[in-house]
């Protein structure tokens, strides 16, 4: 299969006083089309962000130090603010670990996921709420109009995380970041954001990164997977 992205020698931390802190040491990967790959490690250990520099939305004061993102043949970590908000959101989707912080708590639902659509170009109103209805629907929820109407708070913390990843997955980016898709969530939610992920790998040749603790989950969805401790990949392997 084509390489879909090539991460060689990533290196993230914070400069202060003089002195580099490192986050991520040396980190090398790659992810080819069509491709879920599962990245596991205790807490802190730097996976997300791994996944949060590929499209270099790493918290301020990270940034990355050294080494390359190639993605689809583009070098991410020479390209400009502006550059990279083209390819975020439609070539790169990112599912956020803290969904409370990414989702906007001013704006109902279905315009935070109609919007993504928006931003592709797509201004017809309607069509883009019947795809928002259907994502919703495909994700477990019974009364989609009425989460299409709600506002954040107005949603438990799993039915947040099934929102933010009907805002990543709307657009069918070629490369899913899932940073812990499943995490505070009951099984049958867990499965519905899974079989998503799968969908989309098999219809439209999605690649994913599932960054997961549960390695039952990375061992049942993903070919192969990766192992972080302490800012570097330390092993990995095939599920096959």
């Amino acid at each position: 299969m084509p390489r879909l992205l090539e991460v060689n020698n990533l290196t993230a931390g914070i400069k202060k006083d003089g002195e580099i802190f490192q986050i991520l040491k040396d980190v090398s990967f790659f992810i080819d089309e069509g491709e879920i790959v599962g990245l596991a490690g205790e807490s802190g250990c730097g996976k997300s962000m791994t996944a949060l520099s590929i499209p270099n939305l790493l918290p301020k004061p990270v940034k990355i130090l050294g080494g390359e993102i190639i993605f689809n043949n583009k070098q991410l970590t020479s390209l400009g603010e502006k550059e990279l908000c083209g390819i975020r959101g439609k070539e790169i989707s990112v599912i956020f670990q803290d969904v409370r912080q990414s989702l906007n708590p001013l704006m109902r639902v279905g315009g935070q996921i109609t919007e993504m659509l928006e931003l592709s170009g797509s201004t017809d109103r309607e069509a883009n709420k019947t795809q928002a209805l259907e994502m919703l629907v495909s994700l477990g929820f019974e009364e989609p109009e009425k989460i299409f109407d709600a506002f954040p708070h107005q949603l438990s913390g799993g039915m947040c995380q099934r929102v933010m990843t009907a805002i990543a997955a709307i657009r069918r980016p070629r490369l899913l970041l899932a940073d812990e898709p499943s995490s505070a969530l009951d099984m049958e939610s867990q499965q519905r954001i899974l079989s998503l992920l799968l969908e989309m790998n098999r219809k439209y040749k999605t690649a994913a990164l599932i960054i997961s603790h549960d390695l039952s989950i990375i061992r049942q969805f993903c070919s192969r997977f990766l192992v972080m401790y302490a800012g570097r990949i330390i092993t990995g392997g095939s599920n096959g």
